[in-house]
């Protein structure tokens, strides 16, 4: 009875700290308040994501956190919230996590690719963030390429020069689309059969290791 009596206070002790507001550092995002530990604001997400979204921007801005069934997820609300998590050197609104979840959204960018990305790839070009950066800027752009490269597989007197995939293709579109995306003119262009080079060898490259841990490897070949 005295150990019952210690779970239920240690549980009423939990839910009353999580539903009291806590005084938020400079270096993180704000985050929806919930009572269940776990489920978060699941419930109410699911009854009107829309309408629980805009209560949110307009409570904690164009950034916030939302913890939904485990899962802890970074919310922008808008193009000028992208922007500026890319323009942010501070790290301010925490954008390694920002930075991983639009990568994945905007391309499919697994979690290994949007590591090496924010961890090697972006210092590279960090000085022509501010100015290059932006979704905005690249489609006109991407269209023409995409056009471009259309036209590159068709020939006048015989129609098709040779068949491609759609999902070969798409993967190449979605991979120069991230990368102008999130560089701009910044980042060399056309570098995509290297990066196939190499998934083709990783196979190979990684003998040693046990079989489970080939199969993110061939899923990501299939994808491309």
């Amino acid at each position: 009875m005295f150990e019952l009596t210690i779970l239920v206070g240690l549980t009423f002790i939990a839910l009353v700290i999580s539903i009291l507001p806590r005084q938020r550092s400079a270096q993180t995002l704000p985050t929806v308040p919930y009572v269940l530990p776990w489920i978060g604001a699941a419930i109410e997400y699911g009854r009107d994501s829309t309408q629980f979204l805009s209560k949110c921007q307009n409570r904690f801005g164009p950034v916030f956190n939302i913890l939904l069934a485990g899962l802890r997820l970074t919310v922008i609300c808008d193009e000028e919230g992208i922007r500026s998590a890319f323009r942010d050197k501070a790290h301010a609104f925490g954008t390694y996590v920002i930075h991983q979840r639009i990568l994945r959204g905007i391309g499919g960018v697994k979690r290994d690719a949007a590591h090496l990305m924010v961890d090697h790839l972006i210092p590279i070009v960090s000085s022509t963030f501010a100015t290059n950066s932006g979704i905005d800027s690249f489609a006109p752009s991407f269209n023409a390429e995409i056009y471009a490269a259309l036209l590159s597989k068709y020939d006048p007197r015989c129609g098709l020069a040779h068949t491609t995939e759609l999902e070969s293709f798409f993967g190449r579109c979605l991979f120069e689309a991230t990368n102008k995306a999130v560089f701009g003119g910044a980042f060399p262009s056309g570098i995509y059969q290297d990066f196939e080079i190499i998934d083709q060898r990783s196979i190979s490259l990684l003998s040693p290791i046990p079989l489970f841990a080939y199969t993110p490897i061939r899923r990501t070949r299939e994808i491309h």
